[in-house]
């Protein structure tokens, strides 16, 4: 089924709605427009780069309450790494500046100011980065970066090393804003965004 949301409320209400015929976690779709950040001369100097994701990533739905998604998927990945099991087993996610949205756990809000996002655990991704229309190769955008985005930009980070509880995993968890989306695919459902 195809759905439209013109506006971040409907998209809200809508993904609210798909999540909580969810039981556990389900594969999606999604697709969403940043700005790549720059560095600070080159932001002043009016450089702005957007950046188009699509990505496979795993949504949540219906859980336990005392079930966390990314710890779980810390865990299982942490055991694959060189890691002490007793510090993979200890491992406890910190402390998150968003509440889970009851039902739809992948639906959260900000604590403070009530920004709404969507909580995504990748799979795969892909980007296209855009300067006054034209297409750019990472290679042009990391020239306008400073030189720890330009590295991470070039060269990736497939694994995450968390230094204060010393397991290392390849979990790649982000949130993004819900009005940033273009477009998401759920279990044969897609919502496009005309925000």
């Amino acid at each position: 089924m195809k759905f439209i949301a013109r506006t971040e409320d409907e998209l809200h209400s809508i993904l609210t709605a798909m999540l909580n015929q969810i039981s556990g976690t389900t594969m999606a779709t999604v697709t969403y427009t940043t700005e790549q950040p720059v560095s600070a001369a080159n932001r002043k100097a009016g450089v702005r780069i957007s950046k188009q994701t699509v990505a496979s990533v795993t949504l949540a739905g219906k859980l336990n309450p005392d079930t966390n998604v990314y710890e779980n998927a810390v865990k299982r990945t942490a055991e694959k790494q060189d890691n002490d099991p007793a510090d993979v087993a200890a491992f406890q996610a910190g402390p998150a500046y968003f509440e889970h949205t009851p039902g739809a756990y992948s639906l959260v809000t900000h604590k403070t100011n009530g920004t709404r996002y969507l909580q995504l655990i990748y799979n795969r991704a892909g980007s296209q980065f855009q300067r006054d229309g034209k297409y750019l190769t990472r290679e042009e955008v990391a020239e306008y970066c400073t030189p720890s985005v330009a590295d991470k930009l070039l060269n990736g980070d497939k694994t995450v090393e968390n230094k204060s509880q010393n397991v290392t995993h390849t979990v790649h968890a982000h949130t993004v804003k819900l009005r940033n989306f273009n477009r998401i695919a759920i279990d044969g459902n897609e919502i496009l965004l005309q925000i």
